[in-house]
């Protein structure tokens, strides 16, 4: 799945890249699930609206392999189970001491998730990759 780096996330990386003032490493992402489709720039986001959900924070691994670079999820990202019928169409991550988008996913398809069924990413799930 192919998603899209922030407009945010690409003046902070070449900041940091750089060394330039100001520029700090994200210390904590968290991934917010959306109902409706969302901008590259993480505009659009409209977060599900029961008592079963809340933003999520992410632990990544180190990066690995060789064009291409990857990075994934080393623990399950459970939301837990929907106490309603919701459609989900993506997730922006954040930067959550910022809030700072980071990145952005449209899925190709909406996914239809019942009452009562569980809302998570397994571990390795969530892969974000550079090429």
């Amino acid at each position: 799945m192919a998603g899209t780096f922030s407009h945010d996330a690409e003046q902070d990386g070449l900041a940091l890249l750089f060394g330039l003032a100001g520029s700090t490493a994200t210390t904590t992402v968290e991934i917010k699930l959306s109902t409706t489709t969302v901008s590259p720039d993480g505009t659009g986001l409209t977060e599900p609206g029961g008592a079963w959900y809340g933003p999520q924070d992410v632990l990544m691994g180190n990066a690995t392999g060789n064009a291409p670079r990857t990075i994934s999820n080393t623990a399950e990202i459970d939301y837990g189970n929907s106490d309603e019928d919701v459609s989900l169409v993506g997730w922006v991550m954040y930067d959550k001491a910022t809030g700072r988008t980071r990145g952005v996913y449209n899925f190709p398809a909406p996914i239809s998730v019942q009452t009562g069924n569980p809302v998570k990413f397994a571990v390795g799930a969530l892969v974000v990759t550079l090429t």
